[in-house]
């Protein structure tokens, strides 16, 4: 131990405008006016620091409190921040938890045969968590707080995203967290719509050069001499730098007391924040010291019994290594789970490893893992970062989490597919699989550009016949989403052509309305009066849907409204009958409603596009 003893967490120093701010936020939603706040800073500036006095001053004032993390390990976890934060686990006391922890632990529904892919479930999850939410805030109001959004999984993103939008007259304070800098465009894209709703975006900056040598000063009990504050200053007002760089000083006794004042020896050089963390770390016990390297490739958070699969060891046998952690602070509490304190703990243990051990381990991570039945997209998160080129082992477990995704978290989807592709042999039939798979996802996220270009590369190679019409029709959904219908149609006919009979009835029926939005009124009539008939003699919904849809907008252009509204409406019961993939994902309100208006039943419309636009939101069609 060092010369002057540091107290191991000390009180807020600084923020007075952040706090006002925050407690601010809490007293109007005890008042029950909804409220959110978007915490933006670099990481170790304080943001979980000022989340946890937040939440403190909200329990104060008689509020619930839910807290979760988003993990870096973890972001094909779905839902992961949400779920941590409301207890959503299949035990769980309510029926409304329990029913999302359900949803939540589904598979995907199976893919339709014309190839038009999983249907998009993640609407569901975020209706059931708006439902979870709903019912506490009916009986007092709530603060919640989700951090690291940097690392959200693509539903907790979408969550967030209808919390803004769908809770604004409910009694809730939401308080979110992010490190500065670029984020994956989905990220922005939330945050720019928390700020749309009125989210008060508080940037947490460096403390000033006097709070941080107040918070030094803190620290060891006696104000901080010249030599200490200079390094104090070289931490740039991080207050995580500053604790760990006067911790680390006084684990090495560089810190003495001079008349009064705590001081560091003159041959203590200002060392960086990583090698400040990796020299306070060195003076742990060797067995909790690898401990906490194994815990690092697990990511934010862990389990004792993770670990020691991954070790290799009896968890019994690793308990007085992670109390030495926990009682140096490094580790803690986090549920029923471990985390690290902070994320610079762990990013600096973690990339102090050489970068073929951080591989080898994540390998095996994901080897025991998937043996102890843990979950396949948390496992998939393992295998992507530990898979080399050519494991077909690696491709089929990140191929299995993605079929897992689609129908939740197409953004997920993609990531583990792309990452499949990077590590397939150029050679292997499986390629084209693969990139058949990814053409849908890349639809769902926007990039209609890469599926077109991705569709296109597969249809120039010889490719296995069974993908031409699921690639075929994927590029005819690009097609048409760019408002290029001619091309969409030829695209139809050509999959038509290696189609089953069940296929192009399908096919002929989604043709149908390109050849409306192709200005080929007639053509479409026909098609569409076919695939209804079809629909109905073979009991196939989609198809009669796909034909129902067309005529109901062939009524309308041909002024025929209280027929369109006729059709439409039968073809909304049609979609709403059944739970298929197909049924989950189209939005047949939209066409009903806008012929209930050119029909002037205004106050119909009007309630059947604010139906119609939710499903959409939750669908990602909006």
């Amino acid at each position: 131990m060092g010369l002057v003893g540091v107290e191991p967490r000390v009180r807020l120093v600084g923020r007075r405008v952040e706090l006002e701010v925050l407690r601010g936020v809490v007293e109007d939603a005890a008042t029950g006016r909804a409220r959110i706040v978007l915490l933006e800073g670099e990481a170790g500036i304080g943001k979980t620091r000022l989340i946890d006095e937040a939440l403190a001053f909200a329990l104060g004032r008689g509020l619930r409190v839910f807290s979760g993390a988003c993990d870096e390990i973890e972001q094909d976890s779905p839902l992961r921040a949400l779920r941590e934060a409301l207890g959503v686990e299949r035990g769980a006391p309510d029926p409304a938890r329990a029913e999302l922890a359900r949803l939540l632990e589904s598979g995907p529904p199976q893919r339709e045969a014309h190839g038009a892919g999983t249907a998009d479930e993640g609407w569901l999850i975020v209706e059931a968590v708006l439902g979870v939410l709903e019912q506490f805030a009916s009986t007092a109001p709530i603060a919640l707080a989700v951090e690291d959004l940097q690392w959200a999984d693509p539903l907790t993103l979408r969550a967030l995203h209808s919390i803004a939008r769908h809770m604004t007259r409910l009694p809730v304070a939401l308080f979110a967290t992010v490190r500065g800098g670029s984020h994956d465009i989905d990220i922005d894209r939330v945050i720019a719509d928390l700020l749309a709703h009125g989210a008060v975006h508080v940037r947490v900056g460096p403390l000033l050069m006097e709070e941080a040598a107040h918070l030094a000063g803190e620290l060891v009990g006696l104000p901080a001499g010249p030599r200490l504050l200079e390094q104090v200053g070289g931490a740039g007002g991080n207050p995580l730098f500053v604790i760990e760089l006067v911790r680390a000083l006084d684990d090495e006794g560089a810190i003495e007391v001079l008349d009064g004042w705590a001081e560091s020896l003159p041959a203590s050089p200002p060392p960086t924040l990583r090698l400040t963390l990796l020299r306070r770390l060195s003076l742990l016990p060797g067995d909790a010291l690898n401990l906490l390297r194994v815990a690092s490739i697990l990511g934010s958070t862990f389990s004792l019994t993770e670990v020691a699969l991954l070790a290799g060891r009896n968890p019994a046998l690793m308990v007085p290594a992670l109390s030495a952690l926990m009682d140096a602070g490094l580790v803690t509490e986090s549920g029923d789970r471990l985390a690290f304190r902070h994320d610079l703990v762990r990013d600096a243990v973690y990339h102090d490893l050489p970068v073929s051990v951080r591989k080898a381990l994540h390998r095996q991570a994901g080897a025991v893992l998937a043996e102890a039945g843990t979950p396949v997209e948390r496992v998939a998160g393992h295998v992507a970062l530990g898979a080399e080129p050519g494991d077909a082992a690696a491709v089929e477990w990140l191929r299995r989490a993605a079929q897992l995704a689609a129908s939740r978290a197409p953004a997920t989807t993609v990531r583990l597919l792309e990452r499949a592709l990077e590590i397939t042999d150029p050679g292997d039939p499986l390629r084209d699989v693969l990139a058949a798979e990814l053409v849908e996802p890349l639809l769902s996220t926007g990039r209609l550009r890469d599926a077109e270009a991705l569709a296109r590369e597969v249809l120039a190679r010889g490719h296995e016949p069974g993908l031409d019409v699921m690639v075929r029709a994927g590029l005819a959904s690009a097609l048409s989403m760019g408002a290029r219908y001619p091309e969409g149609l030829h695209e139809l006919e050509q999959a038509s052509i290696a189609a089953s009979e069940h296929e192009r009835q399908s096919l002929a029926a989604a043709a149908s309305g390109l050849m409306l939005l192709a200005g080929q009124v007639e053509s479409a009539r026909d098609r569409a009066e076919q695939a209804v008939e079809t629909g109905e003699r073979m009991g196939d919904d989609n198809t009669l849907f796909l034909g129902l849809q067309t005529l109901a907008m062939v009524a309308l252009a041909d002024g025929f409204v209280d027929q369109a509204v006729s059709i439409a409406r039968r073809a909304v019961s049609v979609a709403r009958r059944g739970d298929s993939a197909w049924a989950n994902r189209v939005v047949p309100e939209l066409w009903l409603g806008t012929a209930l208006a050119d029909s002037d039943r205004l106050g119909e419309a009007e309630v059947v596009l604010q139906a119609g636009r939710w499903r959409a939101e939750q669908t990602g069609d909006l």
